[in-house]
C-alpha cells in the first residue's frame, strides 16, 4: 500500500504543470436522480409541493441523494449538488464507504434559500467527481413551488345574490362559486354560513367544501345547516384552496336574508295616543311622542321592528324574549318637527307607520296619518331651527311682566304698605304677537281670570298695565312668587308661555284667631267661666282643676313642627276697668309637634296660683276678668292673636269654688 494511502492527493510546487486533459468514458456511469419524499408532494404528476414545506418555519423541504459506489477508505468522491435555475451550489463535501450510513443523503433548505428561488420548476441535480478523477453527473428532480393562492393579494368575488330563505324555499339552497381567472385543477372551494363576518385572520370552521369544476359551479346548503344559523342577516362567504395548499383570502360576504319559523302575521295599525285629541301639538312633543307597535302573530324574540315617522327611520328593535307588546318607539322632538318643517302653518299630515322584519327578511308593516300643528307664537331665535329650547313651552324671548305695589311701588316686591291693595302688572307686548292673540296671566300657578286679555292692533310693541287682585294675593300669601303669562292664538293650539318673574310678596299680615275658653257656661249668663268650667268631665285630666283654653290650627299660619308658641293669661278686677289682680298672669312657651299643631287645649293652673286670686282680690266683689292670647314668630317677624275676654266667677253663695278631693 502506498505510503499516502488515507490521503488526499497532493500537488508539489516543483513538479512541472501538466497540460489539461480531457478524459473520456467508454460509457459514463448513470447516476441516479436526487429524490423527494411524497409526504411533501401535493401532486405526484408533476411534483408540485406543498406549500406549508416552503412557508410554514415548522415544517423542512428536503431531497435526498442517492447512495453511489462509494470511495474506499482513505479515499473520498466529491458530491456536488446544484439548484439548477440559479446554478448555486447547495452542497458541496466529501465522502468515502465510512459514511455510507449517511445515505440516502438528506439535505434540508432554509426560509432564506426557497424565498429566494421562483415559483414554478425548480430542478436540483448532482455531480460525483471520483477519487480516482472520474467523474459522473445525475439527471435533475423537477418539482414545482406554487406560493400563489387564487386571487392572489385579492378578495374572492363575492356569491352571487340569493333570494330570500323561509321554510318555503329552504330545501332548494344553493350558492353559486363564480369564476375566477386563475382556477386550476385540484382547487377546492371551503364555504361558510356565518350569523357575522369573522375579522381578518380569524380561525373559522367551514360548513362544507367541495372540488372546484365548471364554473359557475352550484354549491348545494343542507337545510339543517341553514336552521343551526337561524334567521338573519346570514353572511355566506368562501375560501379558495389550490393544491399546494394556498388557501385565498376570504372571499366578500354575501348578505342572505333568512327567515325561520310561521312567520310574523295579522299585524294592526300603530297607535300615537298623543293624536287622540285630533292633533298632535308643541305641549305634546314637549311631553313627548311615542308610537305603539302592537302583538302580532308568531312573533320571535329575534323579530324586529322599526318604526318610520314622516321619513325618518328609527333603528331596528328587537321583540325580546318577554313579548313586551306594545313596543314603544319614543320620536325624538328633531325628528317630529324636520315632519312637520320649520316652514308650515296650521295642521299638516305625516304619515306614521312601522316595519317587521325576521333576520333581514321584510314582513311588511302598517301605517296611519295623524295630524301636527307645530305652528310656532311668539319671538324665534336667530339661530337654526327649531330653537335650542323648543319644544319647551316656555318662550325666554317673550319680555317678563313686572309687578309694582299699589303704595311702595316697588318692582316685583309687594310690601306690608301694599296689604289690601290690588297691584299692578307692567308687560311690554312683543312685536311678534299679533292682534286678537289671548293673554293670560298667572300668580304662581293660579289663572288671574280677572286679567285675560285680547290684544288690540295698537297694544304691539306698547306696555300695558294691568291689575293684580288683591284677593289672589293674599290667596297665594308672603312668599316668593313666579308670576308669568301665557299667548293663545285663535286656530292654532299652541300655547306659549314666558319665563317667571319672581315677587317677594311680605304686604300680607297674619292674623291669628283668637283662642277660646271653653267650659263657659251654655245658659245665661252665657260664656262666663264659673265653677262648672274648672273640671272637664268628659275628659279628666290630673292638671284640673283649670281653666281650659282651645287652642286653634297653627298649621294654617305656616307654622310646622318645632316651631314655638307662646300663651299668655292676666286677670283684671271686676266687669268694668283695668286693675290687674297681681300675681295671677301666667306665660307658657310650648313646643309644636305632629300631634298639637292642628290645635290643642292650654289649661290655666295651678288653680290656688293663677285662678283663686280673683276670687280673694277685692271682696265682697269676687268676680274679675280673664285674658288669653297666644304669640308666635315665623320668618323673623312676630305675630301676636286677638285676645280673649271671659268674665270670670269662681264662687257660689257661700265662698269660692267647692274643690274635688
Amino acid at each position: 500500500m502506498s505510503d499516502s494511502a488515507g490521503k488526499r492527493p497532493a500537488v508539489n510546487k516543483g513538479q512541472p504543470k501538466l497540460r489539461p486533459i480531457r478524459i473520456h468514458h467508454a460509457q459514463p456511469l448513470a447516476l441516479s436522480a436526487p429524490g423527494v419524499d411524497t409526504v411533501m408532494i401535493a401532486d405526484p404528476a408533476d411534483n408540485t409541493v406543498k406549500v406549508e414545506y416552503l412557508e410554514d418555519d415548522s415544517k423542512v423541504f428536503r431531497i435526498t441523494i442517492p447512495t453511489w459506489v462509494l470511495a474506499p477508505p482513505g479515499r473520498y468522491d466529491t458530491l456536488v449538488v446544484r439548484h439548477v435555475q440559479s446554478g448555486t451550489p447547495v452542497l458541496e463535501n466529501e465522502f468515502n464507504r465510512d459514511d455510507a450510513d449517511k445515505f440516502p443523503l438528506a439535505i434540508e433548505f432554509n426560509r432564506a434559500q426557497l424565498d429566494a428561488w421562483s415559483d414554478g420548476v425548480n430542478s436540483f441535480d448532482y455531480q460525483v467527481m471520483y477519487y480516482n478523477g472520474m467523474e459522473d453527473a445525475s439527471g435533475p428532480l423537477d418539482v414545482r413551488f406554487d406560493r400563489k393562492p387564487p386571487y392572489e393579494k385579492a378578495y374572492p368575488a363575492a356569491f352571487p345574490v340569493i333570494a330570500n330563505i323561509t321554510d318555503a324555499n329552504m330545501a332548494t339552497v344553493k350558492l353559486s362559486l363564480p369564476d375566477y381567472p386563475d382556477r386550476a385543477d385540484g382547487d377546492k372551494v371551503f364555504w361558510f354560513w356565518l350569523n357575522e363576518v369573522p375579522a381578518e385572520g380569524e380561525d373559522v370552521d367551514p360548513d362544507g367544501f367541495a372540488d372546484v369544476g365548471k364554473l359557475p359551479q352550484d354549491i348545494p346548503v343542507p337545510a339543517d345547516v341553514i336552521r343551526a344559523r337561524g334567521d338573519g342577516g346570514i353572511y355566506a362567504l368562501y375560501v379558495l384552496m389550490d393544491k399546494a395548499g394556498n388557501v385565498s383570502r376570504i372571499s366578500a360576504a354575501r348578505e342572505v336574508g333568512v327567515a325561520v319559523g310561521p312567520l310574523p302575521g295579522n299585524l294592526k295599525d300603530p297607535v300615537v295616543n298623543a293624536a287622540a285629541d285630533g292633533v298632535i301639538d308643541q305641549q305634546d312633543v314637549f311631553d313627548g311622542i311615542v308610537v305603539q307597535v302592537l302583538a302580532f302573530d308568531n312573533a320571535k324574540p329575534t323579530d324586529q321592528v322599526r318604526v318610520i315617522w314622516g321619513s325618518d327611520e328609527s333603528e331596528w328593535r328587537e321583540v325580546g324574549s318577554l313579548n313586551a307588546f306594545p313596543m314603544d318607539f319614543r320620536m325624538t322632538p328633531k325628528v317630529v318637527w324636520d315632519s312637520y318643517g320649520g316652514s308650515s302653518k296650521g295642521e299638516v299630515a305625516v304619515t306614521v307607520a312601522y316595519e317587521v322584519r325576521r333576520g333581514t327578511v321584510p314582513q311588511g308593516g302598517r301605517g296611519i296619518e295623524v295630524m301636527v300643528n307645530l305652528e310656532r307664537i311668539g319671538p324665534v331665535g336667530p339661530g337654526p331651527d327649531p330653537d335650542p329650547e323648543w319644544p319647551d313651552p316656555v318662550n325666554p324671548r317673550l319680555p317678563l311682566p313686572a309687578v309694582y305695589g299699589k303704595v311702595s311701588d316697588t318692582e316685583n316686591e309687594l310690601l306690608p304698605v301694599d296689604e289690601f291693595e290690588n297691584a299692578r302688572l307692567m308687560l311690554v307686548i312683543d312685536k311678534s304677537l299679533q292682534e286678537k292673540d289671548e293673554l293670560t296671566f298667572y300668580w304662581d300657578d293660579a289663572h288671574l281670570d280677572s286679567l285675560d286679555y285680547p290684544l288690540a292692533s295698537d297694544d304691539i310693541g306698547e306696555e300695558v298695565e294691568f291689575e293684580v287682585p288683591w284677593a289672589a294675593i293674599a290667596a297665594r300669601g308672603n312668599d316668593i312668587v313666579p308670576v308669568h303669562y301665557k299667548v293663545r292664538r285663535p286656530g292654532n293650539p299652541n300655547v306659549v308661555g314666558s319665563d317667571t318673574v319672581d315677587v317677594d310678596v311680605t304686604a300680607i299680615d297674619i292674623h291669628p284667631e283668637k283662642p277660646e275658653f271653653l267650659g263657659g257656661n251654655t245658659g245665661a249668663p252665657v260664656g262666663w267661666l264659673t265653677c262648672g268650667a274648672l273640671y272637664d268631665e268628659d275628659n279628666p285630666d290630673p292638671l284640673d282643676p283649670a281653666i281650659r283654653v282651645r287652642v286653634p290650627d297653627l298649621a294654617q299660619y305656616g307654622l310646622k313642627a318645632g316651631d314655638t308658641v307662646t300663651l299668655k293669661w292676666t286677670a283684671v278686677q271686676g266687669f268694668v276697668g283695668e286693675t290687674v289682680i297681681p300675681g295671677v298672669a301666667l306665660e307658657e312657651a310650648i313646643e309644636l309637634t305632629a300631634t298639637n299643631i292642628n290645635g290643642f287645649v292650654w289649661r290655666v293652673q295651678p288653680y290656688e296660683d293663677h285662678i283663686l286670686p280673683i276670687y280673694d282680690f277685692a271682696p265682697p266683689d269676687h268676680d274679675g276678668r280673664g285674658r288669653v292670647h297666644y304669640e308666635f314668630t315665623l320668618a323673623g317677624r312676630s305675630y301676636v292673636s286677638d285676645i280673649e275676654e271671659q268674665v270670670v266667677s269662681m264662687h257660689g253663695p257661700s265662698g269660692s269654688c267647692p274643690l274635688k278631693p
